[in-house]
Order: structure tokens, then sequence, then C-alpha cells
């Protein structure tokens, strides 16, 4: 199963990542965004607590600038009358 996912990642030009940690995390990761409940992301990837299943999810960059910009926002007006 290992040589015909190599093939088939050659083939579509993409790099060999490990199924684990590739399928794992970016399943996480991406319900998350998704807003998949912590539950079902949970017993997706069959994990026992919902900590392993947070340890497994990782939040993007682009995550970050709406609440970045909401709090330099606010940061702008204070003090201001």
């Amino acid at each position: 199963m290992l040589r015909r996912f190599k093939r088939l990642a050659a083939d579509a030009g993409v790099p060999v990542v490990k199924l684990h940690e590739g399928g794992r995390h970016t399943y996480a990761s991406l319900s998350d965004e998704a807003e998949v409940s912590q539950e079902i992301r949970q017993r997706t990837i069959g994990h026992a607590t919902a900590a392993m299943t947070s340890h497994y999810t990782h939040v993007r960059a682009e995550q970050h600038r709406d609440p970045a910009e909401q709090v330099a926002a606010l940061a702008s007006k204070a003090g201001k009358p």
C-alpha cells in the first residue's frame, strides 16, 4: 500500500507525507475550522480523549488575522472619548 501511495503522490506531483500525520492532523485541523463538533472529530479520529484531539488540531495562520484585527481596533479606540 505504501508503494502505491508513493507512486500516486509522485504522479500527482505532491510530496509524500506520513499518512498518520497528514491524515489525522489535517482532518482534525480542517474539521475544526469547518466547525465540526469536538465529539464528532474525536470519534472520527478514534481518540479516547478530547485533549488528544486538541493536540492534533492546528490553527492556520490565516485564522489569526480576524481576531488580531479586532483586538487592534479595540486597542486603537482605547483611551479615546
